[in-house]
């Protein structure tokens, strides 16, 4: 005969295996990058439409499987402007990951804007280094033009500024969006195994090969510690 005590133990701890672990994730990078527009298409499906510019911070949530966990991704829209750049670091707070976006179709500009917010990120994480990911976003845009896509130039850019990996991905196609943020999940899982409960932390969570629009090992760099 089951003990129903048990039996009871037993279904509450497939409950608390059930719960969504809540995850916040940061988009940073300067103007006009594509920041919301990548965050729209991913949560919500909706395609790019008219700019408008994001005003201090937003936060969107979606709620998925990765790695056969729940998450609930709480995804913070950083505004790119210098004038609210005072203030962006109040929402940095419990950030568990960080995407850093540029604009493809102007790369040089773009990357070194980034370069700035990344920077401003380790300030803020000097301690405890989160994972980050680079976006070159409007992939959509290469095949239409005569550009190769400079995977060495994004390579050494991830490399000089400790960043994880890039994806070349498309707010328009949706190209490398659910690829890069399965990757940053699972990265934070290895490097944040509290998260998890103790019987899911023996779970294999590697990042999966690169997609298509990423070579292997080009885009990856091994995490360097943060001064």
């Amino acid at each position: 005969m089951v003990n129903p005590q048990h039996q009871h133990q037993h279904h509450q701890e497939d409950d608390d295996d059930d719960e969504p672990i809540m995850i916040k994730l940061l988009v940073i990078g300067p103007p006009r990058s594509g920041k919301t527009s990548i965050i729209n298409k991913y949560c919500n499906n909706i395609n790019p439409t008219n700019y408008k510019i994001t005003v201090g911070v937003d936060c969107v949530t979606k709620e998925t499987t990765i790695s056969g966990r729940k998450v609930i991704l709480m995804i913070w829209d950083i505004a790119g402007q210098e004038r609210y750049a005072h203030m962006t670091r109040l929402y940095y707070s419990d950030a568990k990951g960080v995407f850093i976006v540029f604009d493809s179709s102007n790369i040089e500009p773009t990357l070194k804007v980034a370069e700035q917010w990344k920077e401003d990120v380790d300030e803020c994480f000097a301690d405890n280094p989160i994972p980050s990911i680079l976006l070159a976003n409007k992939g959509d845009l290469f095949p239409n033009s005569q550009q190769e896509i400079p995977y060495k130039r994004f390579d050494k850019f991830c490399e000089e500024n400790t960043i994880d990996k890039w994806f070349l991905t498309s707010a328009m196609t949706g190209a490398g969006l659910n690829e890069s943020v399965e990757d940053m999940v699972k990265t934070i899982f290895e490097r944040n195994p509290s998260l998890l409960p103790r019987d899911k932390e023996s779970f294999k969570l590697q990042p999966e090969a690169n997609s298509q629009n990423n070579r292997p090992n080009q885009a990856t760099t091994e995490r360097k510690t943060c001064c």
